[in-house]
């Protein structure tokens, strides 16, 4: 079982999360501050690109569906590793149905807490096959015309 510990002096243990990362196919996410190993802030995280079946699209805010990643987020005074899933833009006023909209998985990460990495490879082979397989013209129509294509 391999672990990464937060803490004081852990920097090695993000470096092998980044290493765990990448080997399955993220990358650093484009808005992120790379240290002098390629290892992303963490804050801006990492992106899995073969989301969509790799499929690049322009970025229109609230509009273009979302790729699978991840990166350290606080929410109220707690440290989490967190997993956005593939998911849909929330323009306001519109309805998206939950095969849709962003899910988060979460773990707790202050000082002195371990993630597992072979848990997360559990979640990921899951997180990740799920987001290859998805298609973004569904989440745009999903997004657009109603839950799934049915109007509002």
């Amino acid at each position: 079982m391999t672990t990464v510990i937060h803490g004081p002096g852990t920097d090695a243990d993000l470096q092998t999360l980044h290493e765990f990362l990448t080997a399955r196919g993220w990358s650093p996410s484009e808005y992120a501050t790379l240290d002098e190993n390629g290892c992303p802030d963490t804050e801006s995280g990492w992106i899995y690109r073969p989301s969509f079946g790799g499929v690049e699209m322009n970025r229109v805010d609230d509009a273009t569906p979302d790729k699978l990643a991840c990166a350290f987020t606080t929410d109220d005074d707690q440290l989490d590793f967190v997993i956005d899933s593939v998911g849909s833009g929330s323009a306001p006023g519109r309805t998206i149905c939950e095969a849709h909209v962003v899910q988060k998985w979460r773990a707790p990460f202050d000082d002195g807490d371990e993630l597992d990495l072979d848990e997360l490879a559990e979640v990921l082979d899951r997180l990740e096959s799920q987001a290859r397989a998805m298609d973004p013209r569904e989440f745009i129509e999903c997004l657009f015309f109603g839950p799934c294509g049915r109007p509002d």
